[in-house]
């Protein structure tokens, strides 16, 4: 037997999380769309709301279907993936988007209006399509920061252009789509082995609030994920660019940290206030 069948449209409605009341009224939505599940049973999709608004939400047992909402002066939003931390990722209009600690955030730092992303890891790492990479096509973002992954491909020699990357694995393996000569072709992208040598400088610092950032100047070719760990537990990752330079920023609690390029023994001090 492959189990029982259940509606969760159907059981809870579409609600916020503070106004259960009004799921009372709502117990049959127009359009309800399930997109992807992590290993808490937590899904994540996007349903149309009275009105005909799409939203994007995120359903968990014992609590029903919660309304995502939209980033600022977005009619719509869909979420598309969602990892084993409760991060989410979609699009509210055209605009990418990740969803993290009850709040709705734009994925990209550098300004990007334009994605579609697919897939998230639980290191954090998001691949999809964006019109903001030249040309259009594949990216890889973390913390905010992408890159083209065409320009990561070792002796490419301009023969490939990556259009699409539709999932990406806890080892950074990523699954993308090619052209070659006007023929679509499937690809397989994996990290490089990691130099420690060519890493040139780290250094990390917080400023008040506990925002964390960790910076590097290496030899190292663009594209290349970095593995960072805070005190030995949380796992970040950076991702390298053209120029060798990496970037990666989160929230961290007060107190000092060790942060540390594990894979090296490269360790930083650094406290929050």
């Amino acid at each position: 037997s492959a189990g029982t069948a259940r509606n969760p449209t159907q059981e809870h409605g579409l609600h916020s999380s503070a106004a259960r009341s009004s799921c009372q009224k709502n117990k049959i939505l127009h359009v309800c769309n399930a997109e992807d599940i992590n290993a808490l049973g937590q899904v994540v999709g996007a349903a149309e709301i009275p009105g005909n608004d799409a939203r994007a939400f995120l359903w968990e047992e014992g609590r029903g279907m919660i309304n995502l909402g939209t980033l600022p002066d977005e009619p719509f939003s869909w979420a598309y993936a969602i990892n084993n931390h409760t991060q989410i990722v979609g699009r509210s209009w055209q605009k990418p988007f990740i969803w993290e600690h009850g709040q709705m955030h734009p994925l990209f730092a550098d300004g990007c209006a334009s994605g579609y992303p697919r897939a998230i890891n639980d290191r954090g790492q998001v691949v999809g399509e964006s019109a903001c990479m030249e040309g259009g096509g594949a990216f890889l973002c973390q913390g905010g920061f992408s890159v083209d992954l065409t320009e990561s491909i070792v002796n490419n020699c301009g023969d490939v252009r990556l259009e699409d990357a539709v999932d990406i694995n806890e080892s950074g393996q990523i699954v993308a789509r090619g052209v070659v000569d006007g023929f679509d072709r499937a690809y397989l992208l994996s990290p490089g082995r990691l130099a420690c040598d060519d890493i040139r400088k780290m250094k990390a610092s917080c400023s008040r609030g506990g925002t964390l950032k960790v910076k590097i100047k290496s030899a190292l070719v663009g594209g290349t994920i970095l593995p960072l760990t805070q005190g030995g537990g949380d796992g970040h990752a950076m991702v390298v660019s053209r120029k060798g330079k990496g970037k990666a920023t989160w929230q961290a609690p007060t107190g000092e940290h060790d942060i540390c390029l594990s894979p090296c023994a490269m360790c930083r001090a650094v406290e929050c206030r």
